[in-house]
């Protein structure tokens, strides 16, 4: 029975009594906070005093107990509390404002319970006498003022502070019949209590009610201050659905997004802020009614927008309209944009038949397309139409008037897209920004908003990939809450907004729009007064909640909405959010599903038909009748089967059953089974362990000691610390030690937490070195040997660390291991990576002063970050071993990063208390998906950076470049300095007038490429404090980038500070850092997409590298000096990672700052080093050079781990790979008759050594055949015989997920036996063969080119009248070289047609000389550096090319040519004279 049911018993009972007697705290009334402790917490943040929350509850319970014990008193009072506070904390504050700060908020923060209201009310008009009974260490003066402020007028208040009578002792009962004078059980009480509000009133006669608390459903898993006190309050009202949920999840959010906005506004320039319709209403009305901002609700849509933003059909254009959607039929398409009657005489030119047609595939929309071309001069003079009639609106509401601040939820940008379009059409002479409260990581999105200011709340397409993953699949559930009592605007008509007269359902809007204003009207005061700051991930956890975990009523009453679209509406077809019937998907099984978790909640769905959903979706769904047991049971190859597939899923299961799949067991078993233990040392240092022990279970705390019991070196102590264990066991087992030699026990009388007890252990300790250990955790038995063998090596070392891994709950299995860079201080200050095992110097572990309580939870990372500023960071040392085993346990940190919300608040305040003590400037950001905190550094005194282009040629990327500074930079003090080393005159006039506009200095100095000496002329003629080193082919877009790596440059110990580069418009990592392996230095993670997270953290949080590159490189000028410069001899390649050894050895830090992601379109402004022979003779002749300069780093990295891999960039652990059979080679008999070409084939290496070896993978059009499929290697000879070797199949799935394909066995490994083959390889062509039952596939392969000659370059002659209907056209491309000879013109390159599927489109040269034209056939090359820079291109992975034509004069005209095979289109682009240039 629910309160409110049970409350006409109540007024029964109230009917029958004399008095009423009520409690005060969470029953008359209510906090807003979410627990009376939240109170001391706000204290201590408004008044500056660390961990007040812990020392207020402290010291309450001591004056308690001094109350009780000096005065036999049942508790303190405030002003006992505070008194004893003041005597016994050891702080100097002024106690006396800091009470009465409690106490202003306290009142604050109190509300009355509408429930007990109502009761209240109906006692006082019974005419019942009504009092107040309470036991509260505050006084009745304060009680009776709150009540009063929430609408009570008490006849009396008995309250413990001033009876010094307490409810749960039971005589204040007895005090208040007393005073009453009435028969106990003439009264009735109510409280929440059972114990003193129910029994103990109940022993004194009274009669009772209990209230139980009913609380709003917990969604918040990290709660900040006040949302669940609020919520509380608002479950209180009983709220309809709607209105309850728009309260209680959208309320926190509202409350965040509300006070971010208005705290960016204070940074802002503007005159007015435009809430678009209809996600910014909501806002809106909180803006109107809390803010004296000037606002105005904008009524526009994307609909509105579109045609109002064209004035030509361009490709851009043509991209962004309709249809989007299949399913839907030409006329719904039409209608819906207005021009049905402009467009429908052309429908059979389109190749239609009917405007009833249905849209099936993509092929069809683009063809729908065609209409608009087809009617171009009418469709345009429609958008004028439609531009005008927005024009007046906008002017209407004074948007041409002034500059603005727009408010969108956001997701892709479009609105602002589309509104950018349509204020470049009318010449719109203001400036605006956009604020969302999110943006996707989308192709679309970067497309969109490329070059566009605006701000994020919650997540941006390079920002917070965590939470966009947990909302991406289900958005719609956020646009719940960012919906309007209204239909969205269709267009305008007489400066009015006309709204779309599409049946939508409105009144649940209202609701939820009720609801958030509700939340924030109880919350706002609150949080604005003391500064409550809501952080993302608070604000949101509801929603996640909701989406994730939704109860049935919620996946049916939100489920049952339809989703409505104009863009994608189909008559009689109704798109809910979550309710789906069988018959539907049948008919349309590529029906959208909008929030599968709701689908899937739901009662009402056939389980079947969910299973199916969950099948061809690729969703994971539990059956409701899956018993949880033995889902965890479900053996590896039940999930490859459901993952995968059957082929797959058995291939992989074989697999397990020949392979150890475990390259780190491989690891310990290659590594640690012939340890040296038993050495002989000059310096054998005692080293003392202290050991804080709680609560742990015998078998794990046992497994501790006898771990460091054990050890091979044998001078140590253990100092055991029980921190008061509640567990019995625990204390058996320490006492079981207690006789073993170098052992000690200290039994601590009371709890005071990890610090203390550690604190306790450092005071016994007397060796010459400290090390500290878990209780839980185990080391290696050479442990100390390592590390005395270090100090034995480097007597001054003062803290040592070793790598570690994990070791599971039960001790069977050890895993993840972290192999840790050497000291690295950037890294450190971002990740607390040293973290066990380490020991410390004794003297200055004590001189630090120990641990620190208000630091528990992040108490070693304290303290380590206070220990390292009192030594030389040459006095760190690392043992590159595994010799800790963190164990991971349910509450363990070791165990999930987040299950202790109050470590990362202890984090957060460690990192603002080191900047202080360093004084350094800056501010601590939260890292969400590392559960981290990031050090953003400012720059003192604003100092000047000199930002050096080098450029040649390149005037349209160079343009880009300089745009994206001018656009996306708040740091103002800089220069731009663009060194040309020889454009044509041309370029060179088209160069210097655009960066004589841009007021950007040119130095143009003729001379072959040295990128080198172009940079050291850059900086000679500077005048920064700060040198940038920028590739004219980087764009920039966040606003601080500038900022943040001045900040980190200005570190005294700061080298060059590099950037994270990514390929263009992808989230695809081009450089996060330069590792220095045996292989020679490589970008790690090169390739790898950035979505998700890498070894520790290494492409988001700040790292230390031993080099970055130089397209974007900060240093000080001082120091770019001091290791002169760029090496000039270094031209092309390695001069950045040469810069950055010098650097590292003068002992200074690189790094790279991950929170500065920008895009490198390298593969566009420069070719492949690995095309070009000269180039790789050129490459290793400068990485000599590089090494035979820095001898002692060849093949060396002191922040990459030898116990990481070599040669590859994955981070992968350096373990043998298990040598691979030989494949059997045999004559092919018969070459077959019928064969297929149409499948593609990528090599990923070539081993031509003591064997051969050949590695990639092949795709062709049928994933399910390919996976089944038997692949051979063929080696075609002079003599015309071919070998076929057969291949093992390699399972990848990184192929599957790139191609977005279910290929999951695309690839393939092959070892072939020299002694096999007759001849040398090079004798031989190389093909792979596909064998699928009947069918067979062949590629031949050029893998070898720059080793063989090009052959079968076919030239004709073509007419002039064949040319006729080829069309010039744009064509990216790039000439990597031009060779000519008397006989021959070679050329190579690559070529790619925009808006075309590249597969179906061939490559050719067009020669004129003349009157004459030859058209010549190319090679086609593989070129994945240039579909990975450009992955928004379809197919291009072929676009490489080669030729050589006979007899090309120098004065002829060169042609790119691509022919579409699948329409037969042609077209060309003109190569100019110095892409024309043969290479020295």
């Amino acid at each position: 029975m629910s309160n409110r049911e049970s409350f006409e018993e109540l007024k029964k009972k109230i009917e029958q009594a004399d008095v009423v007697s009520f409690d005060v705290f969470d029953t008359l009334i209510l906090r807003i906070v979410n627990t009376p402790e939240t109170i001391f917490k706000l204290v201590g943040d408004v008044c500056g005093i660390k961990d007040y929350e812990h020392i207020r509850q402290e010291m309450q319970q001591q004056a308690s107990m001094e109350a009780e014990e000096k005065w036999n008193q049942p508790h303190a009072v405030m002003d006992q509390i505070y008194d004893y506070i003041k005597t016994h904390s050891g702080l100097e504050m002024d106690w006396e404002k800091v009470k009465q700060t409690e106490l202003e908020m306290e009142y604050d923060s109190l509300v009355a319970n509408p429930e007990m209201k109502e009761i209240y009310e109906f006692a006082k008009a019974a005419g019942k006498r009504v009092i107040a009974t309470s036991d509260m260490y505050l006084k009745k003066d304060f009680l009776e003022k709150v009540l009063k402020k929430c609408g009570y007028e008490m006849d009396k208040i008995y309250d413990s502070a001033d009876e010094m009578h307490t409810k749960f002792r039971g005589d204040l009962y007895e005090q208040v019949q007393k005073e009453e004078g009435v028969p106990a059980w003439k009264i009735i009480h109510i409280g929440d209590n059972w114990e003193s509000d129910v029994v103990n009133a109940q022993k004194a006669g009274f009669q009772t009610y209990y209230y139980p608390q009913e609380k709003a459903d917990n969604k918040n898993m990290l709660p900040f201050s006040i949302d669940e006190g609020v919520k509380n309050c608002i479950h209180k009202e009983h709220y309809e659905f709607w209105k309850n949920l728009g309260a209680e999840v959208g309320g926190p959010l509202y409350l965040g997004l509300f006070t971010w906005l208005k705290s960016c506004l204070k940074r802002e320039k503007y005159e007015k802020i435009f809430f678009l319709a209809r996600d910014g209403y909501n806002l809106y009305q909180l803006f109107g009614k809390y803010t004296d901002e000037k606002t105005e609700y904008l009524m526009t849509s994307r609909r509105a927008l579109l045609l109002a933003g064209i004035s030509k059909l361009d490709e851009e254009t043509m991209r962004i309209l309709p249809p989007f959607t299949l399913g839907q039929t030409i006329k719904e398409v039409l209608e819906y944009l207005g021009v049905l009657e402009i467009c429908q005489d052309s429908i059979k030119e389109a190749g239609f038949e009917s405007v009833d047609e249905i849209i099936h595939t993509r092929e069809e929309m683009e063809q729908v397309k065609k209409l608009y071309t087809l009617n171009e001069t009418a469709f345009l003079k429609k958008c004028e139409e439609e531009r005008q009639e927005a024009y007046r609106y906008f002017k209407e509401k004074g948007f041409f008037d002034v500059d603005s601040i727009v408010f969108d939820c956001g997701w892709n940008g479009s609105s602002q897209y589309l509104l950018d379009r349509f204020l470049e059409c009318v010449d719109y002479q203001k400036n605006n920004k956009f604020f969302y409260t999110g943006i996707l990581n989308t192709e679309k999105s970067k497309r969109q908003l490329n070059g566009r200011k605006f701000e994020t709340y919650l997540f941006n397409y390079d920002e917070n990939y965590n939470l966009q993953n947990k909302v991406k699949d289900s958005i719609v559930i956020m646009e719940l809450f960012f919906g309007a009592p209204m239909n969205s605007v269709y267009k305008y008509e007489n400066g009015v907004a006309v709204l779309e007269d599409i049946p939508e359902e409105t009144a649940y809007k209202e609701a939820i729009s009720q609801g958030i204003i509700a939340f924030v009207e109880r919350s706002i005061d609150f949080v604005e007064k003391y500064k409550i700051r809501v952080k993302q991930e608070h604000a949101v956890t509801a929603i996640l909640h909701l989406i994730h975990e939704p109860t049935e009523k919620e996946a049916v009453t939100i489920g049952n909405i339809a989703n409505v679209d104009g863009f994608a509406n189909q008559k009689a077809v109704i798109k809910y959010i979550a309710k789906l019937d069988e018959a539907s998907y049948k008919e349309n099984p590529q029906i959208e599903i909008y929030w599968a978790e709701g689908l899937f909640k739901r009662p009402d769905i056939d389980e079947k038909l969910k299973k199916q959903i969950a099948q061809d979706r690729h969703l994971n769904y539990k059956d409701a009748e899956t018993d949880d047991a033995e889902q965890a049971k479900e053996s590896l190859y039940e999930k490859d089967l459901k993952k995968y597939g059957k082929v797959t899923a058995d291939f992989l299961e074989e697999e397990r059953k020949h392979k150890n799949k475990d390259p780190y067991q491989r690891f310990i078993k290659e590594n640690e089974t012939n340890i040296v233990t038993g050495r002989t040392f000059e310096q054998n240092p005692l080293i003392s362990f202290v050991v804080p022990v709680y609560n742990v279970p015998d078998d794990m705390l046992t497994a501790c000691i006898d771990s460091i019991i054990g050890q091979t070196y044998k001078n140590w102590e253990l100092w055991l610390v029980d921190d008061f264990s509640s567990w019995e066991s625990v204390r058996e087992v320490l006492r079981s030690y207690e006789t073993t030699p170098g052992v000690h026990v200290i039994y601590r009388t009371e709890n005071g937490n990890i610090s203390k007890a550690t604190n306790d252990g450092i005071a016994k300790a007397s060796g010459e070195y400290i090390a500290f250990m878990d209780c839980d955790d185990v080391i290696e038995l050479n442990t100390l040997e390592e590390m005395v063998a270090l100090i034995n090596e480097n007597p001054e070392l003062d803290f040592i660390y070793s790598d570690e891994d994990k070791l599971t709950e039960d001790g069977t299995r050890r895993h993840s291991p972290f192999f840790k860079p050497d000291w690295s201080p950037d890294t450190f200050f971002s990740i607390m990576y040293t973290n066990h095992l380490a020991i410390y110097r004794t003297a200055l572990v004590r001189k630090t002063g120990g641990l620190r309580t208000e630091y528990n939870g992040a108490q070693d990372y304290d303290f380590t970050l206070r220990f390292t500023e009192l030594t030389d960071y040459k006095r760190i040392g690392h043992v590159k071993k595994v010799l800790y085993h963190w164990r991971e346990r349910a509450e363990s940190i070791a165990a999930k990063m987040e299950a202790k919300p109050y470590a990362l608040e202890a984090m957060k305040r460690l990192k603002e208390e080191t900047l202080e003590r360093r004084g350094l400037n800056g501010t601590v950001e939260f890292v969400s998906d590392m559960y981290q905190y990031r050090v953003c550094y400012e720059a003192e005194g604003n100092p000047k950076v000199s930002i050096v282009i080098p450029s040649k040629d390149n005037f349209k990327i160079l343009k880009q470049c300089i745009d994206s500074i001018k656009q996306c930079t708040i740091y103002e003090n800089y220069e731009i300095i663009v060194v040309d080393n020889g454009s044509n005159e041309e370029n060179k006039a088209q160069i210097e007038s655009y960066l004589e506009e841009q007021k950007a200095a040119y130095i143009y100095e003729p001379m072959n490429f040295n990128f080198s000496k172009m940079c050291n002329l850059g900086v000679k003629a500077s005048d920064g404090e700060y040198i940038l080193l920028l590739n004219d082919d980087i764009k920039v877009y966040r606003a601080e980038w500038l900022s943040l790596l001045v900040g980190q440059a200005s570190l005294d110990y700061a080298g060059a500070v590099g950037a994270k580069l990514l390929y263009p418009e992808t989230d695809i990592i081009q450089h996060i850092g330069i590792a220095n392996l045996k292989i020679g230095p490589s970008h790690s993670e090169i390739g790898f997409s950035d979505s998700n997270i890498y070894y520790f953290g290494r492409n988001r949080v700040n790292y230390n590298w031993l080099a970055v590159t130089a397209a974007c490189l900060m240093v000080k000028k001082s120091k770019y000096e001091e290791v002169g410069g760029l090496d000039e001899e270094l031209t092309v390649a390695y001069n950045d990672v040469d810069f950055c050894f010098k650097l590292y050895e003068k002992g200074y830090y690189n790094s790279v700052r991950n929170d500065v992601p920008m895009y490198h379109y390298e593969s566009i402004s420069r070719g492949s080093d690995d095309v070009d022979e000269k180039k790789q003779q050129r490459l290793l002749k400068e990485r000599e050079r590089l090494y035979a300069k820095h001898p002692k780093l060849k093949g060396k990295d002191p922040f990459y781990n030898d116990n990481l891999t070599q040669n590859k960039v994955d981070f992968s652990i350096n373990v043998e790979e298990e040598e691979q059979e030989y494949a059997t080679c045999e004559w092919m008999k018969r070459y077959p008759k019928k064969v297929k070409s149409d499948f593609n084939v990528c090599i990923d290496k070539i081993t031509d050594d003591k064997d051969f070896t050949i590695e990639g993978w092949c795709q062709g059009e049928d994933a399910e055949r390919d996976n089944a499929s038997e692949r051979y290697l063929l080696l075609h000879s002079e003599q015309g015989k071919i070998y076929q070797c057969k291949m093992e199949r390699v399972f990848r799935e990184d192929v599957a997920q790139s191609l977005g394909s279910t290929n999951y066995l695309a690839g393939f490994r092959c070892r072939v036996d020299r002694n096999q083959i007759a001849m040398n390889l090079h004798a031989y062509t190389i093909g792979i063969m596909q064998k699928y039952q009947k069918e067979v596939f062949i590629r031949w392969l050029d893998v070898m080119s720059g080793r063989q000659e090009l052959k079968g370059t076919v030239v004709r002659d073509i007419a002039l009248e064949e040319r006729a209907g080829w069309k010039p056209k744009q064509i990216l491309h790039r000439i990597d070289g031009v060779k000519r000879t008397e006989e021959l013109f070679g050329i190579k390159g690559w070529a790619v047609l925009e808006h075309a599927d590249n597969i179906n489109c061939e490559t050719q040269i067009l020669v004129v000389e003349g009157d004459r034209a030859r058209v010549c056939s190319t090679h086609a090359k593989e070129r994945y550096d240039v579909a990975l820079s450009m992955p928004h291109y379809k197919n291009i992975y072929l676009c490489g090319f080669a030729a050589e034509i006979p007899n090309v004069g120098k004065d002829a005209a060169i042609f790119i040519v691509k022919r579409n095979l699948h329409n037969g289109k042609v077209y060309y682009q003109q190569l100019s004279e110095s892409e024309l240039q043969e290479e020295a």
